[in-house]
């Protein structure tokens, strides 16, 4: 459980970020709601602050949740609704076991029907958070199931079966579970100012949603490094031996085999599994290969520092090697002295200390899981180990040949295009969230956004997949085109780091703009904005024949006239359409 920070020290460190992110462009969020959450808002801010992200939280007015909705049934942004069962009509926390069958069938017919006008109101918003109904603070000690508690089971079923693939459901009950009830509510305030809940529960309440957040706002990390070690087994295998190392699924070593566990899992889903560790790499490999005990193997490792250079220098080649930031990186190590001194040089990576208390170990990196969470699942995340082991094939044959272009031609590079598929829909949200260097805008889209663009005839979303004699690289390039009139414009140009290098992203911007010339398009304008990560896009526009129209120190735009204009592709790369497989 995270510790919690109190009310006066929040509101220090809020006004601190605030001062610190001043100027950034705002992500709007708006809360609804039926009871009084004003702490909600400070909770949020900060920890949207500590992202790095600049937010703007309105909160609504008391109880017009269904109201506001209605009024905001264009308004994109993401939307919290904090709908208290008991606060529904007032008094019903004490009226509700009154209620005849027939009164309580009608009350929940109600909340019903207030349920579906919401969700129909914010189809367009780009995330809802929806907490679940609770009678808990007021039915916690019932012997017989009062009619709040039968009201909440029948409305969370209805939430679950009716929710739009847009709302995440808040679990506030689970809320409860982890810090208590008797932390979590304060019964006097709520009787005075309808405030039921305290600090601790808004912070434990912004926890839930937190990883939504951090991955629909491009904050999800992306690798998990681990030292070895009383890391990834108890002892030291340069002193206590191959036979004397502990991760055995029973006794002294089961917090280890579980955690080992878990990495396996992570690893499945896409996370990046790494070593960094002072030791012999001979010995750790013939660990990883051939103890009995170990269930974390090679085959799930992605990348390995086993050395004996300092962990700061690794980390930094880690991220390089992998080509992440290295803010999406996270470590654990047993030492204090490695977790202290990457702390100050790395402040980026978030660093993690083996606790003292070997049983705590597995619940820690359970909680740190939840750096990495994404919503969904897609084929580029169960296939990314192989295809970092592919991209390790492909650089080791590089040096080879002559030159850049010899190798190049010997790839038998394939770019099959796709179009306004919704088959691909949580990919290319996916890819808006997570790309961060080959980003022209780094704007950030939701499922719920993509499906909107492919389903208006404004837009066009154009996405990629490269394979060449290894394999698939997968789905790794996303544009998204708007047009008015002759008139399109780059809204996002993106692809992965994972395939530069080889003029993929030249030969896809050339078919993007054939294809809207095929449609009539004589004009095309485009945007470069400036972040932390994305320096090195900065002339892709200029290099493709686009035209300056003006620049500030965080912003060019450009214009390309297509009156003269002609595609131009590399003859070692093959382009074909998804819907016909025919080469253009």
């Amino acid at each position: 459980m995270k510790t919690l920070i109190k009310y006066t020290d929040l509101l220090k460190e809020n006004k601190r970020l605030k001062d610190e992110l001043a100027g950034k462009p705002a992500v709007g969020f708006h809360i609804l709601n039926n009871i009084t959450v004003n702490m909600l808002k400070d909770v949020l801010e900060y920890n949207v602050r500590m992202m790095g992200v600049n937010p703007d939280v309105q909160v609504h007015d008391y109880d017009t949740i269904v109201q506001d909705s209605m009024v905001m049934a264009d308004d994109k942004k993401a939307k919290i609704v904090f709908w208290e069962l008991a606060n529904y009509m007032p008094g019903l926390y004490y009226k509700a076991d009154e209620m005849d069958n027939t009164q309580l069938q009608q009350l929940i017919d109600k909340v019903k029907n207030d349920i579906n006008l919401v969700f129909g109101s914010l189809a367009s918003s780009s995330i809802v958070f929806v907490n679940t109904f609770c009678a808990t603070p007021f039915a916690e000690h019932d012997v017989r199931k009062s009619n709040l508690r039968i009201a909440e089971e029948v409305l969370n079923q209805y939430l679950e079966q009716q929710k739009p693939d847009n709302v995440f459901l808040v679990d506030v009950k689970r809320v409860y579970e982890r810090y208590s009830l008797e932390t979590c509510i304060d019964m006097r305030m709520f009787n005075s100012s309808k405030s039921l809940h305290t600090l601790a529960f808004f912070q434990g309440y912004v926890e839930e949603i937190l990883p939504v957040l951090r991955s629909v706002m491009g904050k999800a990390k992306k690798a998990l490094i681990f030292d070895c070690d009383n890391t990834l087994w108890g002892g030291i295998l340069g002193e206590d031996g191959f036979e004397g190392i502990q991760m055995a699924e029973d006794g002294k070593g089961k917090p280890f085999h579980l955690v080992q566990r878990m990495a396996v899992e992570l690893s499945k889903k896409g996370i990046i599994i790494g070593l960094n560790s002072k030791n012999n790499a001979a010995d750790v490999d013939e660990v990883l290969e051939k103890h009995s005990d170990m269930y974390l193997r090679d085959e799930h490792i992605v990348i390995k520092k086993v050395n004996w250079q300092d962990k700061v220098s690794n980390l930094r080649q880690i991220a390089a090697d992998l080509n992440i930031g290295i803010d999406s990186l996270v470590f654990i190590d047993d030492s204090n002295f490695e977790v202290n001194f990457i702390r100050e040089q790395l402040p980026e990576v978030l660093t993690f200390q083996v606790p003292k208390a070997a049983h705590e170990y597995p619940a820690m990196i359970k909680e740190v899981s939840r750096l990495f969470y994404h919503h969904s699942q897609t084929k580029e995340d169960l296939e990314r180990i192989k295809m970092y082991k592919q991209e390790q094939q492909r650089e080791s044959q590089k040096d080879s040949f002559g030159n850049l272009e010899e190798y190049l031609s010997s790839l038998g590079i394939v770019i099959k295009i796709f179009k306004d598929d919704s088959s691909l829909i949580p990919r290319t949200a996916q890819m808006t969230q997570k790309t961060n260097q080959f980003n022209l805008t780094t704007q950030r889209y939701t499922e719920n956004d993509i499906k909107q663009f492919i389903e208006s005839p404004d837009y066009g979303v154009y996405v990629f997949e490269v394979s060449d004699k290894f394999g698939s690289y997968g789905i790794t390039g996303l544009s998204i085109a708007k047009t008015i009139g002759t008139e399109a414009e780059f809204d996002s140009f993106l692809m992965s780091c994972r395939v530069l290098g080889r003029k993929i992203e030249s030969s896809f911007l050339s078919y993007i703009i054939e294809d809207l010339k095929k449609s009539g398009v004589e004009k095309v304008t485009a945007k470069y904005s400036k972040t932390a990560k994305n320096a090195q896009v900065e002339p892709f526009y200029d290099n493709n024949g686009f035209e300056v129209l003006q620049q500030n120190d965080s912003e060019k735009h450009y214009s390309l006239a297509l009156n003269n204009w002609q595609a131009v592709y590399p003859d070692f790369i093959t382009i074909q359409l998804a819907e016909s497989g025919v080469n253009a």
